[in-house]
């Protein structure tokens, strides 16, 4: 499916971007969120499921198993990001990434925390929140400083990213 979603946002740029408008009835667009939310809801159902799955019989830490699910679930956001990019539209790309993840810290972990209270281990403190700072830190500076993120950046920070996922691999 994400193959199609990239295959479809690659024609779609190549076309000039711009969907048409269409319009639809309210009965058809109610139906369709119904149906995407009822599809979103068992396929979060079925990822989890196989996820605790692989997680006991190969006794993974769920720590890690998180980080790896959070791949998958980031990986929209790199579609949209690298297509606003290609575009031009870089404060879209920037918008992107910082409004997903104040959401996601704030509504995502929120809702979650309403629901069961989450426990969180030294460890994983201490081997998410320093990276996570320092790399806030850095693209503040970067701001602040008008410096863009050259080639050479990005490989430092996708071969950062590489790192720390190795990492917190080893330690879990």
């Amino acid at each position: 499916l994400l193959g199609l979603y990239v295959l479809f946002l690659y024609r779609q740029l190549k076309r000039g971007g711009d969907c048409e408008q269409e319009t639809c009835s309210i009965r058809d667009a109610t139906l369709t969120l119904v149906t995407g939310g009822a599809a979103l809801i068992l396929g979060s159902f079925i990822l989890v499921n196989n996820a605790v799955g692989i997680m006991n019989t190969y006794s993974i830490s769920p720590f890690f198993v998180g980080v790896v699910m959070s791949l998958g679930a980031v990986l929209p956001e790199v579609a949209v990001s690298l297509f606003s990019a290609v575009k031009g539209e870089h404060e879209i790309s920037v918008g992107n990434i910082i409004g997903d993840n104040v959401i996601t810290i704030t509504l995502v972990l929120g809702l979650i925390s309403l629901m069961s209270p989450i426990q969180v281990t030294a460890t994983e403190i201490v081997t998410t929140i320093p990276f996570t700072i320092g790399f806030t830190a850095i693209i503040y500076l970067m701001n602040i400083k008008g410096w863009k993120v050259t080639k050479k950046t990005a490989a430092l920070f996708l071969l950062s990213a590489v790192l720390i996922l190795v990492y917190q691999m080893i330690s879990a």
